[in-house]
């Protein structure tokens, strides 16, 4: 029974330490900081292959993300179509 209310304790301090106001500060900065990397790509990109590329490098760069994605929609399929990746070793071919 000790082991049990132990561990029931710990997870009630990872929750608590998830969800105080540094965590969720952190959390937002890396957001905006993702946003701002997102926006030079904007400016930056030459063509729409490079802009996806730069989204998704700025996105896993500067926050906590493991992985970034840019799936576009193609009239006529049934599917989104993965352009662009980054983190965890992805590949899209």
């Amino acid at each position: 029974m000790p082991n049990k209310v132990t561990s029931v304790l710990a997870r009630l301090d990872e929750w608590r330490e998830q969800h105080s106001p540094e965590h969720r500060l952190a959390r937002v900065e890396g957001l905006y900081r993702a946003l701002n990397g997102t926006a030079e790509a904007i400016m930056r990109a030459q063509t729409l292959d490079a802009l996806f590329h730069s989204v998704c490098e700025a996105s896993v760069r500067a926050s906590r993300f493991i992985a970034a994605t840019v799936f576009l929609y193609r009239p006529g399929q049934r599917s989104l179509q993965g352009v662009a990746s980054a983190g965890c070793s992805l590949s899209l071919s």
